[in-house]
């Protein structure tokens, strides 16, 4: 994994021991993921122009390491979206979504993704899984997490989910639905974006310490600035 502080053997071993597996209830339970844009406890911000009547969301990314086994939940969303959809797949029938991607690759097919993102590896997959309620989420010892700050972007987790389908402004196919987390393993926050190394970002520059007039290091400009209006505010 990019930007972790777990070893390919830790990861290889939590999955051995945790793999996917369909439940009884119809979920499918996933092995050791990543958690992305985490928002399980207080839904996600609204967005301008959002359905004032549409329910508040909440969800996350999953960020499977790469090589996982993942077949259970690609065979459970092919069987899901068959159900619905029959004729996918054959001439003249529908395209459908496909909830699982590269983590490369955005919601347009456009690849850069893993530059983008800290923790987004190319090749490997990933699922964005949303709920209309509040997710329940637990620790290793099944006792409740009520602390936000424990469900950070890059910590781990294994979770629940439910395949269904869905048509929505000219989409449909399968998507999941999430349903239950427990956090597994601390690991480095990979919240927002820009994962240059420092060393390299900022070789080569130069400033000798001092105290510096910003009026006479960089004229009326600076005054200017002071004064203009913060387009970002």
């Amino acid at each position: 994994m990019h930007d972790s502080n777990m070893s390919p053997e830790w990861i290889a071993k939590a999955w051995k021991q945790n793999p996917c597996v369909k439940l009884d209830n119809g979920d499918v339970r996933t092995g050791p993921v990543r958690l992305s844009f985490p928002h399980l406890l207080t839904p996600a911000k609204r967005r301008p122009g959002d359905d004032p009547d549409k329910a508040d969301q909440y969800g996350a990314v999953l960020l499977f390491p790469l090589g996982a086994d993942i077949s259970v939940l690609t065979k459970e969303m092919r069987e899901v979206a068959l159900a619905k959809y029959p004729q996918a797949g054959k001439p003249g029938g529908p395209k459908l979504f496909n909830p699982i991607r590269d983590q490369d690759v955005d919601g347009k097919g456009q690849p850069g993704e893993a530059e983008r993102y800290a923790g987004y590896v190319k090749g490997a997959m990933r699922i964005g899984a949303n709920a209309n309620r509040k997710i329940q989420v637990v620790d290793r010892s099944l006792a409740p997490v009520i602390d936000d700050e424990k469900i950070y972007p890059g910590v781990w987790a294994i979770v629940t989910l439910r395949c269904f389908t869905f048509e929505r402004q000219g989409n449909k196919g399968p998507t999941f639905g999430l349903q239950n987390v427990m956090l597994v393993a601390d690991d480095t926050n990979i919240g927002g974006t820009g994962t240059a190394n420092p060393r390299d970002a900022f070789a080569g520059v130069q400033i000798e310490a001092g105290d510096i007039d910003a009026d006479k290091a960089f004229g009326e400009g600076a005054k200017a600035e002071e004064t203009a209006i913060d387009p970002f505010s």
